[in-house]
């Protein structure tokens, strides 16, 4: 999906530019284009400072910025697609200037990716049942605990683990 996005994308920018370019003429067309760049840039310069304060006041109740992360993320997406010339790009980077759209926006990435790594985490962060072994290559050596006969007081002893004949023939 994503290459035909990137493939797709500036065709039908051009064509809708060229269609515009039929209704109010060539100069026009163009000024729209360069004023909806310069445009996009301060709108989004002005929005980043904004997010960025954000950002700093949830650090200071130290709480975790990641819906504002993600927003801030997105906010440069929506700068980038302004400063690109076309009708659809500048529509999305309009929605990405506009915090509620923007946040909303965020939730639904939020909500989708957060279930994908919740998941990736869970089947990365354990062993497979074929493991066996130190993930460094060194010697495993399997001990079992047993009660010694001396002094509680007198602290534990080498004798206190001893290695058991089942795990040794396990190598």
């Amino acid at each position: 999906m994503l290459p035909l996005l990137f493939i797709g994308l500036p065709f039908v920018e051009l064509w809708l530019l060229f269609q515009i370019g039929d209704l109010i003429g060539g100069w026009p067309t163009l000024g729209l284009v360069i004023l909806s760049g310069l445009l996009g840039a301060t709108l989004a310069k002005r929005e980043g400072m904004r997010l960025y304060e954000e950002i700093q006041q949830s650090l200071a109740r130290s709480e975790l910025p990641e819906l504002e992360l993600v927003s801030g993320l997105l906010l440069l997406v929506g700068g980038v697609c302004l400063v690109t010339p076309g009708v659809i790009t500048d529509l999305f980077g309009v929605a990405m200037l506009v915090a509620p759209l923007r946040r909303a926006f965020a939730g639904v990435l939020r909500r989708r990716f957060s279930s994908r790594m919740t998941a990736q985490i869970h089947v990365g962060a354990f062993p497979s049942a074929d493991y066996a072994g130190d993930p460094a290559g060194g010697e495993v050596i399997d001990v079992e605990a047993r009660p010694s006969e001396a002094e509680p007081s007198s602290g534990p002893k080498s004798t206190d683990l001893v290695k058991t004949p089942s795990n040794q023939s396990a190598r």
